[in-house]
């Protein structure tokens, strides 16, 4: 959580998960068995580090550490590059405090820097609090740069921020995840460990698609404005299947917009470079998927659009899931090119007087 979010990389490194959670993102369940192999994390890398700052690298899943010595191995190799490596992970192994510190000392002594603990009602039901609790501790005075508690909560959970830094985590702080994602951190420990409490809502996607408003905090700004989503195309994802994707926010498996490609048959320059032309995927970068839901839904009025929205992600899987607004779009390319292209210049237009500003401020101070 530390670490620049913005030259990020994620694997999802298996669609396996020894548990099969309501509100999952990725569709993990116990039935699934595809994962990667070490040697095809440490190419992958290789192939997107050879086109961008590549200075965080996040092993996630389904639940990672089910890959055993292929996660540490790649963990390993990824880390001599010099990226910053993270677990997120269910905590399921720490079933005692034995089998906590074993596995905690395996991801530390294979370089592993930061380890992510998710936890919320839905993970509860199926691993015992406890288990996250034991893994927490154990993590503690290890030489992690940060070692983070994922809390995911809605206005009916039971496991609230709380009740975890009672129960869980006494005396760590808490901090909002945009916070976070911003570089807002509380101060490290003694240890030099940051150690947070970092908080989050639930986005109806995925799994979680069906879930009703009463289990979201809504955010008015989705529906009210355009948001862009920067995170498109700067936080490239690579999934169990060696596919790569354009956003870690949602699974890119059987997504037009957001898979961009298969590893085993290309480069990620040769993708990037082709998904950098797609105007889909330029309109979510620069104007944003309420953009395109609104296009759409001017073509298709029977497009679905909720009532209201809990965050971008959610917008993003209406659209881009979404046969009938895919459909609709294809009608509309060169309309929504040109908006694209406008949107871009005014972009420019912003960047070009900050810069601006910032080298007469330069001047001023450099007179001074």
């Amino acid at each position: 959580m530390v670490a620049h979010e913005k030259e990020m990389m994620t694997f999802s490194v298996t669609d396996q998960c020894n548990v099969r959670c309501a509100h999952c993102l990725a569709l993990c369940s116990p039935k699934q068995t595809t994962m990667l192999t070490a040697d095809e994390m440490y190419e992958s890398y290789l192939s997107i580090a050879a086109t961008r700052p590549v200075r965080t690298v996040v092993f996630t899943g389904g639940e990672p550490t089910l890959l055993g010595e292929e996660l540490l191995e790649a963990i390993a190799r990824i880390s001599l590059e010099g990226p910053v490596t993270r677990v997120v992970t269910n905590a399921s192994w720490a079933t005692d405090d034995d089998a906590a510190n074993v596995m905690v000392q395996q991801l530390r002594s294979a370089g592993l820097a930061e380890i992510n603990f998710s936890m919320d009602d839905y993970h509860a039901s199926w691993i015992p609090p406890e288990n996250v609790r034991r893994a927490f501790d154990a993590s503690r005075g290890q030489g992690f740069e940060a070692v983070v508690i994922a809390l995911a909560e809605g206005p009916r959970s039971t496991i609230t921020r709380e009740w975890v830094q009672h129960e869980i985590a006494p005396g760590v702080q808490f901090v909002d995840q945009r916070s976070s994602r911003a570089g807002a951190h509380p101060p490290r420990s003694a240890d030099g460990t940051l150690y947070e409490i970092a908080h989050h809502g639930y986005s109806r996607v995925g799994r979680a698609r069906g879930f009703g408003e009463e289990d979201i905090v809504p955010d008015e700004s989705m529906l009210a404005q355009y948001c862009c989503c920067a995170e498109i195309l700067s936080q490239p994802v690579v999934d169990a299947r060696l596919d790569a994707g354009i956003c870690c926010g949602l699974s890119v498996r059987n997504n037009r917009v957001l898979r961009i490609g298969s590893l085993r048959e290309s480069t990620y320059a040769e993708l990037a470079d082709a998904a950098q032309h797609d105007v889909l995927i330029r309109a979510l970068r620069f104007l944003g998927p309420k953009y395109l839901l609104d296009v759409a839904r001017s073509i298709d009025p029977r497009v679905r659009m909720r009532p209201e929205y809990a965050g971008i992600c959610e917008v993003c899987e209406d659209v881009t899931a979404s046969r009938r607004a895919l459909a609709a779009l294809d009608t509309a390319k060169a309309r929504i090119a040109l908006d694209v292209a406008l949107a871009e210049r005014a972009q420019q237009g912003d960047d070009d007087r900050i810069l601006g500003r910032d080298a007469e401020l330069r001047t001023a101070h450099a007179g001074t």
